[in-house]
């Protein structure tokens, strides 16, 4: 009987009731929007980094990260590779071997990072043979080498032509070998395009005196949301001997970044639902008062302050339901179109993200948490606000309202 009156009530004014629920869709949407935008930025920010070198995780020698020595490398295990790509949201993965050396070509000298690579697995990490300008790709077992294309100016060098390579290798073995160039690659980040050389793993192994040894096995995933559950499956599948590092140890920079964002984000979202919580609070205060001469009548009538205040608290949770349901209903698909279609920046600030190496974008996420945590809290606040009409009756006065 309370429920069927108090559902009635919201549809005799509905133009009260258009107000009030419209007051916390808007909340709603806005939350979600606001939200979404700065988890998707985030997320889009690490996957773009973790593509453009480092990967989401790399398995390392304990003491890579400390002292990153060829000393402290891994045995490449093919086993260990297979298991690792049969997780399910691993779509890349693959050994490498990195250091430094001194790279010349006649007088001029430069250092460079080398990377050895599985060309193939590679190219489901970083895409490299997208990045060529000039030349090929390497394949397996190539002896040849692809170099950034600044490194190529500063060292005058062109598609064919040679260089020396000099280093130290495993264990302090020396390293030399003359290097023909394949190919010319261009990354989004400056600081690549000085300094990348890449080979084939096999030829990097044989320079560096390191048969059967890598210095990390760098994996991505399909979304950073998976990231956790399959570290943990690594962890089962991984010799005791090596740890995992994730993006967060890898980029630990870009971590914190992240956090001081995220705290700065946590105060816009606080202030965004103070600003909610008063406008809900405002609209149901006044309609509230603007019944209160129905109120005094149902009073005078025998109707008791507690079945008021029951009915009231029962229209109000209805209208919030209502308001609560339409914002997700509403930011759901619109969220889900605008991740899966980025909205492109081309004002100056894109210049910034340029240099970064990440699309100038707006992105947007639409996990489902996001949506979930928002309309729970909007319904708290909106169901907190709603209990106003009860402090109200029980302060109302019979004869005062019908003078109403």
């Amino acid at each position: 009987m309370l429920i069927k009156l108090a559902w009635k009530n919201i549809w005799r004014n509905k133009k009260r009731t258009i107000i009030v629920t419209l007051s916390i869709f808007f909340a709603l949407v806005l939350s979600n929007v606001m939200r979404s935008v700065q988890i998707g930025s985030f997320d889009y920010m690490i996957h773009s980094l973790a593509h453009m070198h480092l990967g989401y995780a790399q398995i390392q020698n304990p003491g890579f990260m400390d002292k990153p020595s060829l000393d402290n490398s891994i045995k490449t295990d093919s086993s260990l590779a297979r298991q690792i790509r049969k997780i399910k949201y691993v779509n890349g993965s693959a050994y490498r071997l990195e250091t430094y050396a001194l790279l010349s070509n006649d007088t001029l000298t430069r250092i460079s990072q080398i990377i050895g690579i599985e060309p193939h697995s590679e190219q489901y990490i970083t895409a490299i043979k997208e990045k060529i300008i000039h030349g090929e790709y390497l394949v397996p077992g190539d002896r040849d080498v692809l170099i950034g294309d600044d490194l190529a100016a500063k060292l005058d060098l062109a598609m064919n032509d040679t260089l020396v390579l000099l280093s130290s290798g495993y264990h302090g073995m020396s390293a030399a070998a003359l290097l023909k160039i394949k190919g010319i690659v261009h990354f989004p980040i400056k600081q690549m395009n000085q300094r990348m050389l890449y080979m084939d793993i096999s030829r990097a192994q044989q320079i560096f005196s390191m048969p059967g040894r890598a210095t990390s096995f760098v994996i991505t995933v399909d979304h950073i949301n998976h990231l956790e559950n399959t570290l943990a499956q690594m962890n089962n599948i991984i010799d005791k001997s090596l740890v995992i590092r994730s993006w967060q140890d890898l980029m630990p920079e870009i971590e914190q970044t992240i956090q001081m964002k995220t705290g700065s984000n946590y105060i816009m979202i606080a202030i965004l639902y103070m600003v909610i919580a008063f406008g809900i609070f405002g609209v149901i205060m006044m309609m509230t008062m603007e019944r209160e001469k129905e109120y005094g009548i149902l009073n005078s009538l025998g109707m008791s302050k507690l079945r008021m205040i029951s009915v009231s608290i029962t229209e109000n949770f209805f209208i919030v339901l209502l308001g609560v349901a339409a914002g997700v209903l509403c930011s759901y698909p619109a969220l889900s179109f605008l991740a899966d279609n980025p909205i492109p920046i081309y004002s100056a600030a894109a210049s910034s993200w340029d240099q970064l190496g990440i699309e100038p974008v707006i992105t947007f996420s639409n996990n489902a948490g996001i949506f979930i945590y928002q309309a729970l809290i909007v319904f708290i606040i909106a169901a907190i606000c709603s209990l106003y009409p009860m402090f109200f009756l029980t302060r109302l006065k019979i004869v005062n309202a019908l003078k109403k």
